[in-house]
């Protein structure tokens, strides 16, 4: 018993060793969760066009190109929440991954706000 032990720990540590992050061995980029409403750019707002599954980049305040008097600003949120919808079900799901607020689209049609929040609770976007 005490030798498998011993052998399991062994292939733990060799398990986690071989996954460490360098440039021979680099972090993959996060995955995208359904569609990708920030593949072309992003924008302060985004229209869903059917039920299913969404995400977009949240690090960039609005569209990412600053215009007098607004300066681009880089964001580093630390949560998500749907703040209103205007008809029950239209989202669910809002969460923040490695800088994407992830969400699901339901079949209804309306409006609805998400907001992305820092450490302190306060709004960076929405």
């Amino acid at each position: 018993m005490k030798q498998l032990l011993l052998l399991m720990c062994s292939v733990a540590l060799m398990f986690a060793t071989g996954c460490k992050n360098d440039e021979t061995n680099p972090t993959p980029p996060p995955a995208t969760t359904g569609s990708d409403l920030s593949a072309a750019g992003c924008a302060n707002s985004y229209l869903v066009h059917g039920a299913g599954a969404y995400s977009f980049d949240v690090t960039v305040m609005g569209n990412g190109v600053s215009t007098e008097p607004f300066a681009a600003t880089k964001l580093s949120p630390s949560s998500a929440a749907l703040l209103w919808q205007d008809a029950p079900a239209l989202l669910s799901d809002v969460r923040l991954e490695e800088g994407r607020v992830h969400f699901t689209a339901g079949e209804g049609q309306g409006n609805a706000l998400i907001a992305v929040r820092d450490a302190d609770g306060r709004i960076l976007w929405s």
